[in-house]
């Protein structure tokens, strides 16, 4: 179990570099594609601090 969570902890921590340098470097993007990325970052971060058990959503684990 600690070695799953383990992994989608690594995972969330790149998706979140990832995400915040596609908000930094906005390309030639829509206007909603900020919004979808603010969106992802938040619903990232919930997994990334359930992923570390800092904080723990009861049904969830």
């Amino acid at each position: 179990m600690l070695t799953t969570a383990l992994g989608v902890g690594i995972l969330s921590v790149i998706l979140e570099v990832v995400l915040v340098l596609q908000l930094i470097i906005r390309g030639s993007t829509r206007r909603g594609g900020a919004a979808v990325t603010v969106i992802a970052l938040v619903l990232n971060t919930i997994v990334l601090i359930v992923a570390f058990g800092i904080f723990s959503i009861p049904g969830l684990n």
